[in-house]
Order: structure tokens, then C-alpha cells, then sequence
């Protein structure tokens, strides 16, 4: 079944091909999160998998965001919802937040909020829906950025911008220290 596999994966190159235990995965997990949170799917306008651009005022960058779904953004009074799905090995408040932490998932929820804010003038709230990325998938569990996390996360994103916007100006594309032999020192580390 190798040669098979292998004349079938070159008669189909450049698509996207699925085993049935793949389809099967992806069904599971849909089906929970449906389940879980109905009002995701069939509460409010929405649409799915949309390209925000918009040029950055203060850094004249543009700029692209890509929410996996948004809730609302036309009806007027409505918040702006924003989701983006993570799936984890290990869902937990305790896990999810050492990942977002070592992830920076706060910085793709401050760049989201603003794409959102410049497209349609008004706040939007940035979700996190996580999923379990092994069966069984009884649970999705929804995550916001809490108050203090979502001021640093726009300073340190404001200031990424900024640096990356004077790197474009300038063409130095160099990174400090990658000239140098750096010292490890095992207290830093966690």
C-alpha cells in the first residue's frame, strides 16, 4: 500500500490530503465544541476565517489579523467578538496559562483587538477557544486575557511595532548579541 499511497499523493500535489482518522479527529472536535458552547455556531452574525488589513496609524505598517471566527461586527450596539481556537494537549487554566504566557498569545490578542478597532471603531473582545487535541473531546473551554495582561500586552505590542517599523527604515535586520558568545547562567532559568 506504500507505492499506492505514493502514486495517489503525486497525482494530488499541491492539495491538502486527509486520512479518514484525521476527518474523524477534526468531527469529534467540532461536535464537542458545538455542543459545549452552541451560541459560538448559531448565535449572532459571524463569519469565519476573515482577513482584517489596515495600516497602522502612528507606525504607517500594514498590517494583517486573520480571527478563526467574529461575532457581531455589523450589528451596531452588539460587542465585537473575536475567536481564535487553540487545540492543546492539556487544557487546564494552570496549562493554557503557561502557554499563552510562553507563546505570547497576548500579543496576538492585543494585534487582533486593534485590527478589529481600526476596521470597525468599536472594542472587541478576543477569545480563546481551546480544545483538546486527543479524544476524548468532552470539554472546550473559552479564555480572555485578564485586564492587566491585555494594558502590558498593548505596550509590549505598541513597542514591536515600533521596532519593527524603525527595522524596515533602517534595513538593519540584526539581532543584539549575535555577534557575541553569550553567558548561560542556570539562575534565569525556570
Amino acid at each position: 500500500s506504500g507505492k499506492k499511497w505514493d502514486a495517489f499523493k503525486e497525482t494530488h500535489v499541491g492539495r491538502d490530503l486527509f486520512l479518514q482518522d484525521d476527518i474523524d479527529q477534526s468531527a469529534a472536535m467540532v461536535r464537542e465544541v458545538e455542543a459545549t458552547l452552541p451560541w459560538l455556531f448559531r448565535g449572532g452574525a459571524g463569519a469565519n476565517e476573515s482577513t482584517i488589513l489596515w495600516r497602522d496609524g502612528l507606525t504607517n505598517l500594514l498590517l494583517k489579523c486573520r480571527p478563526d471566527r467574529v461575532l457581531n461586527p455589523h450589528e451596531g450596539s452588539e460587542p465585537i467578538v473575536a475567536i481564535d481556537g487553540k487545540f492543546v494537549d492539556d487544557w487546564s487554566p494552570s496549562a493554557f496559562r503557561r502557554s499563552s504566557r510562553n507563546l505570547r498569545y497576548d500579543l496576538q490578542a492585543a494585534h487582533y483587538e486593534a485590527g478589529m478597532m481600526e476596521l470597525w471603531g468599536r472594542y472587541a473582545k478576543f477569545l480563546f477557544l481551546v480544545v483538546p487535541s486527543e479524544g476524548p473531546y468532552d470539554a472546550a473551554r473559552l479564555y480572555e486575557m485578564s485586564r492587566e495582561r491585555k494594558i502590558q500586552a498593548e505596550k509590549d505590542h505598541r513597542a514591536l511595532l515600533a521596532d519593527l517599523a524603525s527595522r524596515a527604515r533602517s534595513g538593519d535586520w540584526s539581532d543584539p548579541g549575535e555577534d557575541e558568545i553569550l553567558p548561560i547562567d542556570w539562575k534565569d532559568w525556570k
